[in-house]
């Protein structure tokens, strides 16, 4: 029998940290033409470690949910619907997401005719 081995130091376990991703299909890199009257969503994949945090934003003005504007957040997606679109209403809408691991933003840039 061997004599017994020096121990090693202590291990700490961490998480592993990913930053921010949004993923958005095609249709949202261009501008997004919407006629006056229709509804619109706009939708994207948020990817992260930990889970980010999100929020909506209108020309640097934060949005909430109201009676027009549905915003729908979950773990690793995001939708904002607006009901019924307006010609004020067109604009550069930006998505953020932030975690411990950094800071994304996409901007969505929609026109209403």
């Amino acid at each position: 029998v061997s004599k017994p081995s020096e121990p090693t130091d202590a291990i700490t376990c961490r998480d592993d940290i990913e930053e921010p991703r949004i993923l958005v299909d095609a249709k949202y890199k261009d501008v997004i033409l919407i006629k006056a009257g229709e509804p619109f969503r706009l939708e994207a994949d948020v990817v992260g470690r930990p889970l980010p945090t999100m929020g909506w934003a209108k020309e640097g003005k934060e949005l909430d949910d109201t009676a027009k504007l549905e915003i729908k957040i979950t773990d690793f997606s995001t939708l904002l619907i607006n009901k019924d679109s307006a010609r004020r209403d067109g604009g550069a809408y930006t998505l953020t997401a932030s975690n411990p691991g950094g800071f994304a933003k996409h901007v969505f840039n929609v026109k209403v005719l």
